[in-house]
């Protein structure tokens, strides 16, 4: 049982949130930064944290919404973007940042 504890230790930080990651904050002049980049063509983890008092529900080039509670932060990876400028934006506000995915 140990040896397991040992090993979840040492093997679980290199699993979770290893690879390529966006982070947008959404704050009460909207999205900081207004543009992230991305790696074109690679899937990749987009974080999402929420500094306001309301649930937020943003939405990345079409793909289905991500509810953030207020004041969390959740997570949902995104499959790869061609190259170019894709769209997030907040259900029910005119707030929009921008993803680039570069190759």
């Amino acid at each position: 049982m140990v040896i397991l504890g040992i090993f979840m230790t040492l093997a679980l930080p290199g699993c979770i949130g290893s690879g390529p990651q966006a982070t947008l904050t959404i704050g009460a002049e909207g999205f900081e930064p207004p543009v992230a980049t991305v790696d074109a063509g690679k899937s990749f983890d987009l974080e999402v944290v929420n500094d306001t008092k309301a649930v937020q529900t943003v939405t990345v080039a079409g793909r289905p919404p991500l509810r953030v509670l207020a004041g969390q932060t959740s997570t949902r990876q995104v499959d790869s973007l061609a190259p170019g400028d894709h769209r997030v934006t907040l259900e029910g506000a005119p707030f929009e940042a921008t993803l680039r995915a570069e190759e």
